[in-house]
C-alpha cells in the first residue's frame, strides 16, 4: 500500500525586472501536517540597486508596493540566494507533489529549479481565481505573516489558505488529476531517456 503523498502549495509574490527577479514574500503550506509558514525575503543589494537607479524597473516595483504587498526592499529575515536553497533543499526535493497558481509562477519554479516533474500548476486543475476564492471563502484570514493584516488579499499567507479551504472542498477529483497528470509526465520522461 502507497503511503499518501507528500503536498505542499508555495505562493509568492515578484516583481519580474528585465531579467531580474525579486520576491519578497512567499508562503509554503504543508496539507500532510496542515502547517504554513511565510517568509519575507530581502531583496539583494543588487536588486535594490537595479531598482534605485532604473526608472523603469523602479517605476514598476513602486506599482508593484503601492497596490500589492506593500513590502519594503530591505524587509525581510532571509536574504534571496539562502531562500533558493532553502526552498530547494526542503521543499522541492522532499513533496511529491509541489502547487503553485498561474503560469508565471509554475515556468519561474521550473526554470529556477531545472524543470522538475512535481510542480504542478492549479490553474490546470479548474482552480478558482484569487478574486473568486476571496468571494466563496470570505471568512477565511490568514495567521501566519507578521507583516501584513489578517486580511490583506495579497498577502501570500492568505493565499493559500484559500487554496488550501478550495482543496479540502475539492480533494478527491484534484488528486485523481495531479497523480493522473504525475504519472502521464514520469511516462515521458521515461520515453524520453536514450537506450542503454
Amino acid at each position: 500500500m502507497n503511503p499518501d503523498p507528500s503536498v505542499c502549495l508555495i505562493d509568492f509574490n515578484y516583481v519580474q525586472l528585465k531579467d531580474k527577479i525579486c520576491i519578497n514574500e512567499c508562503s509554503i503550506y504543508d496539507f500532510g501536517r496542515k502547517v504554513g509558514q511565510t517568509f519575507h525575503i530581502t531583496a539583494s543589494k543588487n536588486i535594490q540597486y537595479v531598482i534605485q537607479h532604473n526608472k523603469e524597473s523602479q517605476k514598476q516595483f513602486t506599482w508593484t508596493q503601492k497596490f500589492f504587498q506593500n513590502i519594503p526592499l530591505d524587509y525581510g529575515t532571509v536574504r534571496f540566494t539562502g531562500f533558493i536553497r532553502y526552498l530547494e533543499k526542503n521543499v522541492i526535493d522532499t513533496y511529491d507533489y509541489v502547487l503553485v497558481k498561474g503560469n508565471a509562477k509554475q515556468d519561474m519554479l521550473n526554470e529556477t529549479f531545472q524543470k522538475r516533474i512535481n510542480i504542478f500548476n492549479l490553474d490546470h486543475f479548474s482552480c478558482p481565481s484569487f478574486a473568486k476564492l476571496r468571494y466563496l471563502y470570505n471568512n477565511v484570514n490568514q495567521n501566519n505573516c507578521i507583516f501584513h493584516n489578517s486580511d490583506c488579499k495579497y498577502c501570500t499567507a492568505l493565499k493559500v489558505n484559500l487554496i488550501n479551504h478550495w482543496m479540502v472542498d475539492n480533494f478527491q477529483a484534484t488528486f485523481y488529476h495531479l497523480r493522473y497528470k504525475k504519472d502521464s509526465e514520469i511516462a515521458a520522461c521515461e520515453l524520453e531517456l536514450p537506450y542503454l
